[in-house]
């Protein structure tokens, strides 16, 4: 079973190391601060996402190239998909910014599929990230 990140972070959601019972304590009396979670990200469902745009004729291709089940478009996917990974781009989408999300996602399975992949989208003249 393969395990998604999560959209607004670094790692699985549930996987990760924890602080230890004592670290509040320590971060309160030798740097002076809570130790509290100073803020949450936007649910899921807030986060602001533009609909996707993508023509019948290049999703077609694209199916055909890699299957039904390699051609995605649901908010979710699209959320994971949103941004990179950088401290700004987090900033971003924890504060619900995706609306440059991708309008779809693919997933080839080898080369053929990707040569087949690029070669639709350039005759639709459809961006490839």
């Amino acid at each position: 079973m393969k395990r998604e990140q999560r959209f607004w972070g670094w790692g699985e959601p549930g996987a990760g190391p924890r602080l230890p019972d004592h670290a509040p304590t320590l971060l309160r009396e030798w740097l002076g601060v809570s130790g509290a979670v100073v803020s949450a990200p936007v649910a899921a469902a807030d986060v602001r996402l533009r609909e996707p745009v993508v023509g019948g004729a290049l999703r077609a291709a694209l199916e055909r190239a890699v299957g039904l089940q390699g051609v995605r478009d649901d908010r979710a996917i699209r959320l994971l998909r949103a941004a990179g990974k950088s401290y700004l781009d987090l900033l971003a989408v924890r504060a619900g910014d995706c609306e440059d999300a991708p309008d779809v996602v693919v997933a080839p399975a080898s080369q053929a599929q990707v040569e087949a992949v690029l070669r639709a989208c350039s005759e639709a003249g459809a961006a490839v990230i």
